[in-house]
C-alpha cells in the first residue's frame, strides 16, 4: 500500500477523532463557535425545544419563503403560510355575528352582498283575507343572470295564527337581492351572515 501524507498533524488527527469517539448530547453555542460533532439525539431535542417554544418565529424566516395574509395561497405555492394567511385563505370560515339589513317590513326591499355569504331572512305571515302569503327572492349581478326564488305559505295549514320562519340563500360579494311580496300579509327581517374576506 502506497503511504498517503496526511495533512494533518497527529495531534489534529487525534482531537479529531475524539470528537468523533465522543460527541457532545446537547448543543452549545453558535455555528462558528461550537465546530464539535453531536449526536442525533442532541440535534432531535434541539428542535423538539425549538417547536415547543417561541424561539421559532416568523422573522426566523426569510421573507420569500413565509406566505403573507396579502398573498394568495395556491397548490403550486411551497412557502410557509402565516397563521394570518391561512385564515385568509379559508373562504368557507364563516364570521361571527349577524349584519341587519332590512327591519321589520312589508315593503319590498333591494340591495348588494356586501361580501360573499347568507342572505338570512326571518319572515312573519300574518293572517289575513288571503289563504295563501308568498314572497319572492330575486339574487345576481344582473337582470340577464338573475334567478327568482318563490315561496309559499298556506295561512290555513296554520288555523289562521301569526307564525314565523327563518330562510336562508347564499348570495356572492357584489350580488343585488330584491325580496318583494305576494301580499301585506308577509312581514320581513333580513340580515347578513358573511363569510371571512
Amino acid at each position: 500500500m502506497a503511504n498517503y501524507p496526511l495533512a494533518l498533524t497527529a495531534s489534529e488527527i487525534d482531537a479529531a477523532l475524539t470528537k468523533a469517539h465522543a460527541p457532545d448530547t446537547t448543543l452549545t453555542g453558535t455555528l462558528g463557535s461550537d465546530p464539535s460533532l453531536v449526536t442525533a439525539g442532541a440535534v432531535k431535542s434541539a428542535i423538539d425545544g425549538i417547536a415547543s417554544s417561541n424561539i421559532l418565529t416568523t422573522d426566523s424566516f426569510a421573507p420569500a419563503a413565509l406566505e403573507t395574509s396579502t398573498d394568495e395561497l395556491t397548490d403550486t405555492d411551497d412557502a410557509i403560510p402565516t397563521s394570518a394567511a391561512v385564515l385568509a385563505g379559508n373562504k368557507f370560515s364563516l364570521k361571527a355575528g349577524f349584519t341587519l339589513l332590512h327591519e321589520k317590513t312589508y315593503a319590498s326591499v333591494t340591495g348588494t352582498a356586501p361580501s360573499s355569504g347568507f342572505l338570512v331572512m326571518e319572515i312573519q305571515f300574518r293572517p289575513n283575507s288571503n289563504t295563501q302569503s308568498a314572497f319572492n327572492v330575486i339574487i345576481g349581478p344582473s337582470a340577464s343572470t338573475q334567478v327568482t326564488f318563490a315561496f309559499k305559505e298556506i295561512q290555513e295549514n296554520y288555523g289562521g295564527s301569526t307564525h314565523t320562519k327563518t330562510y336562508t340563500l347564499p348570495i356572492a360579494h357584489n350580488e343585488n337581492y330584491e325580496i318583494s311580496s305576494a301580499n301585506i300579509a308577509v312581514y320581513k327581517t333580513v340580515y347578513f351572515k358573511s363569510f371571512q374576506t
